[in-house]
């Protein structure tokens, strides 16, 4: 695993490229770390461009690394070369193996200075990751049988509403049923409607419990 930390290292003083040192504010390097990737194994051919065309690549997974956005600070002593760079993402890389070739030399301008580096063969691949597809839960109001009496504001089907009621088959007592919009009739605890029934004030709706129909007033 050494030569993966060794290349990681690279791609992390690579990281920062904008010139005129400043601590990093920004998470703009990359901290790398061996894993143990639970991924099937497979091999991938790919053609990366690279420093040069390289055709003819083989990845392998499961991934060597995982690579995260970092910022460093408290660098001692001052670092002789760029500051701050842009915002790093999050890498998880791969061995790679492509054919031998030459590889123009490359100016490097970094934190830790300017120099010019001769590539060598492809090491890793490096691919970005993507955000975890999360399932979006919606929640539903509940009926009006389920809702709480006596506000009762469940749902009901199409062209009725949800009225709380006393139910006089039922020893559960007063709940709410889904009836058809009718006239005002008084419960004891609040309004409430009861198919068109119309209620004194002194009385109750009532319904039976078998068919769901309402059946008339009762006192209260």
């Amino acid at each position: 695993m050494g030569r993966f930390v060794r290349v990681a290292l690279s791609v992390a003083l690579a990281a920062a490229t904008a010139p005129g040192y400043a601590p990093a504010q920004v998470a703009d390097h990359l901290e790398c770390y061996g894993v143990k990737d639970p991924q099937a194994k497979a091999t991938y051919t790919v053609d990366l461009a690279g420093l040069a065309p390289e055709p003819g690549c083989v990845v392998k997974v499961p991934a060597k690394l995982l690579c995260v956005a970092t910022a460093k600070t408290n660098v001692t002593p001052t670092p002789p070369g760029a500051g701050a760079g842009d915002p790093a993402g999050r890498y998880l890389c791969y061995k790679v193996k492509c054919q031998k070739g030459v590889r123009p030399p490359v100016s490097s301008n970094d934190q830790f200075g300017t120099r010019t580096l001769e590539p060598r063969r492809s090491k890793l691949l490096c691919a970005p990751e993507l955000p975890v597809a999360t399932t979006t839960t919606t929640t539903l109001p509940p009926s009006c049988a389920d809702s709480q009496y006596p506000q009762c504001g469940g749902t009901c089907p199409l062209g009725l509403s949800c009225y709380p009621v006393f139910d006089q088959g039922s020893p559960g007592g007063p709940r709410c049923f889904c009836a058809t919009p009718g006239v005002p009739c008084s419960t004891g605890v609040g309004p409430s409607m009861c198919g068109g029934l119309a209620c004194g004030p002194d009385e109750h709706c009532v319904i039976n419990t078998g068919g769901e129909t309402c059946s008339g007033c009762a006192p209260n």
